[in-house]
């Protein structure tokens, strides 16, 4: 039984850990996160960094780099999430759908994400 907690434990706090060291990256992506005033192409270099990809991309590839940049932010794994947490994780998930849509919008893709839960 309390190797079973150790082991819940462990799982928990690397996940924590993971979603923390993930937000790094994104508290410079808010910085140089595209304002109305900025240009197509600094506005989609932003959007494939955030994504990760890199252009050219098909459909279905951009489409996998939404679902997987977006897997951590799944409402099941934000429910346990303090609320400022939850916040900024919640803002990170809208940054990655504006990036998915500028980023079909060029490529001439339909701009709505798809589906990821």
């Amino acid at each position: 039984m309390m190797l079973l907690i150790v082991i819940i434990a462990a799982v928990f706090g690397f996940w924590i850990v993971s979603f923390l060291i993930d937000q790094l990256p994104a508290s410079q992506a808010k910085q140089a996160q595209p304002r109305a005033g900025n240009t197509m192409p600094d506005r989609l270099a932003w959007a494939c960094q955030t994504l990760r990809v890199n252009l050219p991309i098909d459909i279905g590839g951009l489409q996998d780099a939404y679902r997987e940049r977006m897997a951590d932010y799944a409402p099941s794994k934000l429910a346990s999430l303090s609320g400022e947490l939850r916040e900024m994780a919640e803002r990170r998930a809208g940054e990655i759908a504006d990036a998915y849509r500028i980023v079909a919008e060029h490529l001439q893709f339909p701009a709505v994400p798809p589906a990821v839960w």
